[in-house]
């Protein structure tokens, strides 16, 4: 069977801007992968922010492309490094990003902008 272990670095980004300009106490991402299934674990504690875009809050970087976009979820810890703390959880999208969801009955993927604090979380997801 195929196996693989190995770190990827996480990306703190916006839809429109893409990657957030920061500095970090920690930027950290983890992975295992088994045959086809994909586990992602990451922990980010931002320093400094000097700029950002706006839209849609996500990390890039993943270590390989999920084969599907929004099958697969995950849930987030330490969530202060967000300017509102209403994201519960994430999915995994086929461009390689992990986008975060907003908590209640009508959830969406969050726009709340990037802020000085930690997020870390976990992530399984299938790859082609």
């Amino acid at each position: 069977a195929d196996y693989e272990e190995g770190t990827w670095t996480p990306g703190p980004s916006r839809f429109t801007g893409g990657g957030i300009t920061a500095t970090y106490t920690a930027q950290a991402g983890y992975y295992k992968k088994v045959g086809n299934l994909v586990t992602c674990s990451f922990f980010l504690d931002i320093d400094i922010i000097s700029a950002q875009g706006s839209s849609l809050t996500y990390i890039a970087g993943l270590p390989f492309a999920p084969s599907r976009s929004y099958y697969d979820s995950g849930v987030t810890a330490n969530n202060t490094a967000f300017a509102t703390v209403d994201v519960v959880s994430m999915t995994a999208h086929v461009d390689s990003r992990i986008y975060f969801r907003q908590s209640g009955n009508t959830a969406v993927n969050s726009s709340a902008a990037w802020a000085v604090g930690i997020v870390s979380g976990t992530i399984t997801y299938m790859t082609s």
